[in-house]
């Protein structure tokens, strides 16, 4: 007897619920986890550039508080990250960011889009 001809909507349904669950369950751990890097760093007074949970290009992004903190949802839910600014200055990050601007030009990393040099990722 042949069980796959058997399978009808209710049993195509239940899976893509409990997929969907599941997927919901790991990202919430995922916000979990990188929540407490976030809150780690904010107690310590670091700087953040990103809380993100994801990976890949954004889906929903909000920069705002007066820390000026990057909020974003991105395409791949197989993760997230903090991102803090390169060790090479707040400073310098920031007047480089400017210039590229002004120039109308991508940074380097915008170009590669590589972040792991200044993320956290896990």
């Amino acid at each position: 007897r042949d069980l796959s001809a058997n399978v009808g909507l209710e049993d195509v349904a239940g899976k893509f619920a409990s997929n969907s669950a599941g997927w919901l369950l790991i990202s919430l751990a995922v916000a979990f986890h990188e929540g407490g890097h976030f809150y780690t760093a904010l107690s310590q007074s670091m700087r953040i550039k990103e809380y993100a949970i994801g990976f890949g290009p954004k889906v929903l992004s909000r920069k705002g508080g007066e820390r000026n903190i990057t909020y974003s949802l991105r395409a791949l839910p197989f993760g997230g990250f903090v991102s803090f600014p390169s060790v090479r200055g707040a400073e310098e990050d920031e007047r480089e960011e400017e210039e590229s601007n002004a120039k109308g030009e991508l940074s380097s990393k915008d170009r590669s889009g590589d972040e792991e040099d200044d993320d956290m990722k896990f």
